[in-house]
């Protein structure tokens, strides 16, 4: 039996699941469970050739059940199911003006040249096409193996802007309350000092507690605070965000 097959299924599967079905006792669930919120918006039934452009598990194509759906990645060694593998340039082997739509999701803050990766997305897609990209506004760091940058929302539009991008709407994700206790979570899991000390054993009650109450205190946030999740409303009024979901479009 091969095991370390099997731990890397598993772990297929745990990604998959926390993305597609995210539980309140997950570590990120305010963030991805926003996330598929507003992806599952964005989604469409069309008949569209559809890039996934930077997919890694490609966690997110099911929303687009009848696009005819290609994925480009870099390679590793045990895939061997992308259409487009990537080299260092991160740039695509396929004419221009090919798909109706590019689907970018947690890929932007990983690139060295995010400007670049932009351009060809704008290239690659056809007149009147669409952008749907994803990424941080404020969170940890998480490489993998690296990680370059963070955006504002109006730092995101005018980066796809000055690709050449029409920027139909940038949505804030997991704002507010809910942004503030995604980061005392990421906040408390740093939190390492010696339990032999009164503040390190305080601190590490104070990492117990949350953790006890974590699936309690986020089903309250998403049954009180459900605008919070994907804003809708005057985004001036959500000034402290973990996500960003833009809508570009492609010049006629």
């Amino acid at each position: 039996m091969n095991y370390q097959q099997m731990a890397l299924d598993i772990q297929e599967v745990d990604y998959l699941r926390e993305r597609l079905e995210p539980k309140p006792t997950d570590f990120y669930y305010l963030s991805l469970s926003d996330l598929y919120l507003a992806l599952n918006c964005a989604g469409s039934d069309e008949e569209v050739d559809l890039l996934d452009y930077g997919c890694g598990g490609s966690p997110y194509q099911g929303l687009f059940p009848n696009a005819r759906y290609k994925r480009a990645d870099f390679l590793k060694a045990d895939d061997d199911s992308l259409d487009y593998a990537l080299g260092e340039d991160s740039l695509v082997s396929e004419k221009d003006e090919s798909f109706d739509i590019i689907l970018s999701t947690q890929v932007a803050e990983h690139l060295p040249y995010p400007q670049k990766y932009f351009k060809e997305c704008y290239r690659l897609l056809r007149r009147e096409g669409r952008l749907i990209c994803t990424t941080h506004g404020y969170f940890q760091d998480h490489g993998c193996p690296y990680d370059f940058q963070r955006w504002t929302s109006a730092g995101l539009r005018r980066d796809l802007q000055d690709a050449g991008f029409n920027v139909e709407k940038v949505y804030k994700l997991t704002t507010g309350s809910r942004a503030f206790f995604s980061v005392l979570d990421f906040s408390f899991s740093a939190l390492n000092l010696p339990r032999s000390s009164v503040v390190g054993m305080l601190m590490f009650i104070g990492k117990k507690g949350f953790s006890f109450f974590r699936t309690t205190l986020y089903r309250q946030l998403d049954t009180l605070k459900p605008h919070e999740r994907m804003a809708l409303d005057d985004e001036n009024k959500h000034t402290f965000y973990m996500g960003l979901m833009a809508l570009g479009s492609k010049k006629k």
